[in-house]
């Protein structure tokens, strides 16, 4: 389940991403990636403590999704 939604978020993001760099306003796309990345990120983090217990790359991406989240809310 972890693997699909990681997946699903991956192309999305990419899809996203390439849409703009195509356009030449793309400033409004900024917090729908941010809020993609940071979900992507907490995915990831999920499937590292499913992994291991432990897993320090667990907490890094867990950590990350947190901080994109709070710059997403403190832009608005």
């Amino acid at each position: 389940m972890l693997r699909v939604m990681r997946v699903i978020l991956a192309i999305i993001v990419v899809c996203l991403s390439s849409y703009a760099l195509l356009i030449d306003e793309s400033a409004y796309l900024l917090p729908y990636l941010m809020m993609l990345l940071a979900s992507l990120s907490l995915v990831m983090g999920l499937e590292e403590f499913k992994k291991t217990r432990n897993s320090l790359m667990g907490y890094i991406c867990i950590g990350t999704s947190l901080l994109c989240l709070s710059t997403i809310v403190g832009s608005f």
